[in-house]
């Protein structure tokens, strides 16, 4: 076995070329209220010790806005809002090298719908809602993974997710 290089010391110094996550979903879509199945597979170019390995879901919203620059102009900017995120450890510090494991991760129930009345009002609110969009935000969901390694930049993988 040969020397590594300069360049893959460097790499293994800040984390570059040490290997990646993949994050598998049984079925990419899924409603309110179910568990996500599905898998992560730790794809290492050697044996990397490691604080944890964490896997995750979240929703998050974004929106337009306008920001003052201070001296009289405008611009817009994208603003993000995590709406949801729940974390769970997998492992544990150690040596991590080619490994699979199993996800499992709950989604909370669907928001409460607001009942709208009968009648004008109600025709109103309909056509607003209508021409408004569905009045709750788009939600982005994804399922990530990520391999915690100390002074590194840490390991990471995601899957999209719709959530009916």
């Amino acid at each position: 076995m040969s020397e590594p290089s300069f360049f893959e010391k460097l790499g293994s110094v800040v984390g570059v070329g040490v290997g990646s996550v993949e994050v598998l979903l049984v079925n990419p879509a899924a409603r309110w209220g179910e568990t996500v199945h599905g898998r992560v597979l730790l794809k290492l170019a050697r044996k990397t010790e490691a604080a944890r390995l964490v896997v995750g879901v979240e929703a998050t919203s974004e929106r337009q806005v306008l920001v003052s620059d201070g001296r009289g102009g405008r611009s817009r900017s994208t603003e993000t809002t995590t709406v949801h995120k729940f974390e769970q450890q997998l492992d544990g510090k150690r040596l991590y090298l080619d490994e699979g494991y199993d996800l499992h991760l709950p989604l909370p129930a669907a928001p409460a719908t607001v009942e709208l009345p009968d009648g004008v009002l109600g025709d109103v609110a309909r056509f607003v809602r209508a021409v408004a969009g569905s009045g709750a935000p788009s939600l982005r969901w994804r399922v990530y993974a990520f391999l915690d390694v100390p002074w590194k930049a840490n390991i990471r993988g995601a899957a999209d997710l719709v959530v009916r």
